[in-house]
């Protein structure tokens, strides 16, 4: 696998034709959703937050989750990280180097780093509060709605979708040179608890 993802930087005459005539066209804009567990040790870097209203009650209030937006490494990082054992070994791996994807997450682990990111890049400011807890008990599982919002225009951060969904979004650069790893546990309420951290 190693070989094989070193072996695309080796650009055939198709591929090269491709990046030339790409290489100053304008995109669409767009990602492929998908699941935050095919991200445990790729690396990629996070270009956009975008929070949403969920529709899972979680102590009786409805919770947000956060669309993040990516860029894959290139090939020779992803080889880099499966050299490394940062990718479990025998993943099949399901994304591209050089794809755009799109993975969600909510709760105690990835959700509470970005909250935590943006009020460090003062993009907002949280309630006051303890930074620990279980879900619910730290200022960084407070809802949006909650936040201050520290940008000039606000309307570029905050959208009303035409079905009326509320989202908040922010254009950031994160880096996960190390991707995503999962944090496995037991609790009162699950028996296979899996918890997502960056990195």
């Amino acid at each position: 696998m190693t070989q094989e993802l070193e072996n695309r930087n080796q650009a055939s005459p198709a591929e090269a034709y491709w990046a030339d005539l790409t290489s100053s066209a304008d995109q669409v804009q767009g990602a492929d959703l998908e699941k935050g567990a095919n991200l445990i040790g790729v690396p990629h870097c996070i270009t956009q937050a975008v929070f949403r209203q969920g529709d899972f009650l979680n102590q009786g209030i409805t919770g947000w989750y956060v669309s993040l937006e990516a860029v894959v490494a290139p090939a020779r990082e992803i080889a880099r990280a499966l050299r490394r054992g940062r990718i479990p070994e025998g993943t099949e791996l399901t994304i591209e180097p050089g794809e755009c994807v799109v993975y969600n997450e909510g709760g105690t682990g990835v959700y509470r780093q970005i909250v935590a990111y943006l009020e460090a890049k003062k993009l907002i400011t949280l309630p006051e509060g303890p930074e620990q807890g279980k879900y619910g008990d730290s200022r960084f599982d407070t809802l949006p709605p909650e936040w201050t919002v520290n940008v000039e225009d606000i309307q570029s951060v905050t959208r009303i979708a035409p079905d009326g969904e509320r989202t908040l979004t922010f254009d950031i650069k994160l880096l996960c040179p190390r991707g995503l790893r999962q944090s496995k546990y037991e609790n009162e309420y699950t028996k296979q608890g899996v918890t997502r951290y960056l990195g």
